[in-house]
């Protein structure tokens, strides 16, 4: 932010994409391409997403997939698409390319059951967010619904009954 603030903007891209090169975790990730989306725009981000391809690929390689720490990156880039771009049907393949690569950790991350949650209904899709929940709570180790207490279970369920039921009332009038 330092180089940034002073105009240095090639050299604030470079010592955050050395960071994430270093470093590869969430954060790193999310800085750098919030920096490369604040000054390239929503190509530039996505370009940044596509970039780290032969970095998440080794990842992957060296057993991510266990360690469950390679979705954080796909879930990094469907929030700045969801949040920043207000493209939530990209920040849907996101998810779902996140899901197919890493089902356990997905399945197990409240954070990423939530985004999830809010990208489909901000899309209005209910058979898909009825699928969501219905995994979530038939999974063999209670999937990401048992990592939620009580109240949050409790005030997710009641954001999708009330999204829910605001969804037929839409739709029985239109049919009127």
């Amino acid at each position: 932010e330092l180089e940034e603030s002073v105009g240095n903007t090639d050299a604030a891209r470079d010592i955050l994409k050395q960071a994430y090169e270093q470093s590869s975790n969430p954060l790193t990730f999310s800085l750098w391409q919030r920096l490369v989306r604040r000054l390239d725009g929503v190509i530039g981000a996505r370009m940044c997403f596509s970039d780290t391809y032969g970095k998440r690929k080794q990842r992957e390689e060296k057993n991510a997939i266990a360690c469950g720490e390679g979705h954080f990156v796909y879930a990094a880039h469907a929030q700045l698409e969801f949040e920043t771009n207000n493209e939530p049907a990209v920040a849907l393949r996101v998810l779902k390319m996140a899901k197919s690569l890493f089902p356990d950790a997905t399945l197990h991350d409240k954070e990423f059951f939530r985004l999830w949650m809010r990208v489909l209904i901000r899309l209005g899709d209910i058979e898909e967010l009825r699928n969501l929940f219905k995994n979530s709570l038939v999974s063999e180790n209670g999937g990401a619904l048992a990592t939620f207490s009580p109240q949050e279970q409790l005030r997710l369920f009641e954001d999708y009954f009330s999204w829910s039921r605001l969804k037929i009332k839409i739709s029985c009038f239109f049919r009127l």
